[in-house]
């Protein structure tokens, strides 16, 4: 390759330019903002970077490996393919592969550590006699975007990660808790999966809870909390990458770079920081959607497509079952165009992903089938979704006249509703409020496409998408579906939610990214990205109440609370502002290990949790977290509503009900602080095993390895 000095001198020019910017947006913060980024020192950082950094150095090369080794897969059924999009196949198919073989293997005690090294070395073994045809290029002006996205984000989420074993939120510890249960039994039991206890089970995403443990298992991590967190950049990476690729198969590819770039914008790569399955979820719908819609047909991108939504659906059930929607009204849109030649495989195909998803309704539902048929929907999905990629192309006429207008009445539509906003729509009427700058861009975007009726724009998808969940929040606002204190009516009510939160905001980004990708076309190239570049870095709006979690923000605003979170960490009313725990609590875990390797602890025990509080605010016990053994909190001071809404179906009882449970003899009473009224220490047929900092674990006497063998059988 041939030295190009003035390529050289053009991207050192950049390169200057944008840590001038970045230079001046950071001092040009205002408070707290800048006390978080320049004032703030270093506290218990570099006594958790030897667990976090060496848990990153396993998982991102576990992670890496399996990527590449499905992506030569990917390359062998489909020599054709681009090398990015067979990438990020692969990244995206590690996922699905933890979904579909947890299921398959866990429930017999199958997916362990040997289990997939040996499928990992069959893999290497069977590529290195069939190596598929690799062709590198250049990478585009979009995906050069979105890696300068990438290190724009890992700037800030790179040192989050390292001083962050555990996730910096309070809602999304159920998440390790699930996948820590898999790691230190073996086995995964989908009826049985949720040791953390708080919340419904329409709250469980199996299919997020696998990949943490698949992540753990395959890079012989420990703590599951600790693998989850260490895949935070490479996660957001593949956020910002899937999201490029749908807005190149929505406008091409600059724009996708734009929309990659423009994420900074909306809340998602903040939230994705908690890990949870409502921001990560985003990953599988973005690559899902873009090999959907892509107008560069293949059965491997339909293929994979069907694969990636039937998942995200087990990721998060909301965000899934969005996207398929959107999938679904792209077909009836098509036909209406007389442009649906694949809109009967495409059916078909999300029939496909539809069963994929089965384990997630009947887990989130309750409806306990029995081993093999959740494993058996998943593969009679996948081979559905394998035959209709491979369907010819059925022949139609041409669409009805009006047909060829409905992408211009969906964009009118969706301009008009972010203008106007109506009042039954009030998440939607929050967007003005929340994302102020993104919104006025937006705007202006979807008019610069409704004025050039660019045919080959496909962004009437999006519409499609807002829209659709529009008529959601409308059906909900107005009363037309039951509100309670169900966990049925904390689910419909959680769909609005998740709506208002982060459906919208990464809806506007695509024509936000439409108005950049004009100026970029029409005007000037440099001038696009100055002007994108200081649109997202400078913090513009200094509001004292802003919220980066719920508000639109500067790139400079989020490194500012990264670094914070970074320097001090996130749990600061707990004992411990990494661990959340204190010595004694993290104590009570080693304890509760050396009784699992003892054999008196199965999948079958609870430990009866005697608790002041549950408010994670306070010093909790997290045990279920780190061990991943079934946790009954009895609580003294309940929170009002508890058994109701979230945690509906949860184990969360009020310590009026402590005396039944102790009645019942149950194996380990654990009891944290003071112990209530209710109850009487020392328990009476019970040893007391562990003592320390106002912590005490009970034993029953009769306890061992060989009647808890019978009592778990009976």
């Amino acid at each position: 390759m041939s030295f190009k000095p003035k390529r050289f001198v053009g991207v050192a020019l950049v390169a200057a330019g944008l840590i001038c910017l970045a230079m001046v947006s950071m001092r040009a913060l205002h408070e707290p903002f800048y006390n978080y980024a320049w004032s703030t020192s270093f506290n218990g950082f570099s006594r958790v970077l030897p667990v976090t950094g060496w848990a990153a150095v396993r998982v991102w090369t576990f992670w890496g490996l399996a990527t590449a080794i499905l992506s030569l897969m990917i390359l062998h059924i489909d020599p054709g393919l681009e090398s990015g999009d067979a990438l990020l196949g692969g990244a995206a198919g590690t996922w699905i592969f933890a979904y579909v073989a947890g299921n398959l293997l866990g429930p017999i005690g199958a997916f362990r550590p040997a289990t997939i090294w040996l499928m990992v070395f069959a893999a290497i073994g069977w590529l290195w006699r069939n190596p598929p045809v690799i062709v590198l290029r250049a990478p585009s002006t979009g995906q050069k975007l979105a890696l300068l996205a990438c290190v724009l984000m890992a700037i800030g989420s790179l040192p989050l990660q390292l001083g962050s074993p555990i996730p910096p939120y309070m809602d999304v510890l159920s998440i390790p808790a699930s996948a820590q249960r898999i790691v230190t039994f073996g086995r995964y039991l989908p009826f049985d999966s949720d040791p953390y206890g708080y919340w419904t089970p329409l709250a469980q995403t199996p299919g997020l809870e696998l990949f943490y443990a698949l992540l753990a298992i395959g890079s012989f991590t420990k703590l599951a909390v600790v693998a989850e967190m260490a895949a935070l950049v490479p996660m957001s990476c593949l956020i910002i990458f899937a999201t490029y690729r749908l807005g190149r198969s929505l406008m091409g590819d600059a724009a996708g770079g734009m929309a990659s770039m423009l994420l900074f914008a909306a809340t998602l790569l903040s939230r994705a920081q908690t890990m949870r399955g409502t921001a990560v979820a985003f990953a599988l719908v973005a690559l899902g959607l873009a090999f959907f819609i892509d107008p560069d047909r293949r059965p491997i991108k339909t293929a994979l497509a069907g694969l990636a939504l039937g998942t995200a659906i087990a990721s998060h059930a909301i965000i899934g079952g969005l996207a398929i929607a959107t999938a679904f009204s792209t077909l009836f849109v098509e036909l209406l165009r007389g442009d649906g030649e694949d809109a009967f495989a495409k059916a078909v195909c999300l029939l496909g992903a539809l069963l994929i998803a089965v384990p997630e309704f009947a887990v989130g539902l309750g409806a306990k089938l029995p081993y093999p048929i959740l494993p058996f929907s998943q593969l009679s999905g996948i081979g559905i979704v394998c035959l209709a990629a491979r369907l010819p192309p059925a022949r139609l006429r041409d669409g009805a006249t009006f047909g060829k207008w409905v992408p211009a009445a969906l964009i009118a539509m969706m301009l008009v509703l972010l203008v106007w906003r109506p009042g039954p729509l009030v998440m939607l009427g929050g967007l003005l409020d929340a994302f102020p700058m993104l919104l006025v861009m937006a705007v202006s975007g979807l008019m610069i496409v409704f004025c050039e009726r660019n045919h080959s724009n496909q962004l009437w998808t999006i519409a499609t998408a807002l829209l659709g969940a529009g008529f959601v929040e409308y059906c909900a606002r107005t009363n037309l579906f039951a509100s309670g204190g169900t966990a049925q009516a904390f689910g419909f009510d959680d769909v609005v939610n998740k709506i208002g939160e982060y459906w919208y905001p990464y809806l506007l980004i695509f024509p936000a990214a439409a108005g950049f990708d004009w100026l970029f076309r029409c005007c000037s190239k440099p001038l696009a990205l100055m002007a994108l570049l200081a649109f997202l870095m400078f913090p513009w709006l200094q509001r004292p109440d802003l919220d980066v979690g719920y508000m639109q923000h500067s790139i400079a605003q989020q490194w500012a609370v990264d670094w914070l979170i970074a320097k001090q960490g996130w749990w600061g009313d707990t004992p411990d502002t990494r661990w959340a725990q204190s010595p004694p609590e993290l104590a009570l875990n080693e304890k509760l290990r050396d009784e699992i390797l003892a054999g008196r602890i199965t999948t079958a025990t609870h430990i009866v949790h005697v608790t002041s509080h549950t408010i994670m605010w306070q010093d909790v016990l997290l045990f279920s977290v780190y061990t991943g053994i079934d946790d009954d909190l009895y609580v003294v001071k309940p929170a009002a509503g508890l058994g109701q809404g979230g945690t509906a179906g949860g184990r969360l009882r009020p310590v009026s009900m402590l005396p039944a449970a102790i009645a019942k003899f149950p194996a380990y009473v654990v009891v944290h602080n003071d112990p209530p009224p209710e109850l009487s220490l020392p328990l009476n047929g019970y040893d007391q095993i562990f003592n320390e900092g106002r912590i005490r674990l009970y034993r029953r006497h009769d306890l061992t390895p060989r009647a808890v063998a019978s009592e778990a059988h009976g």
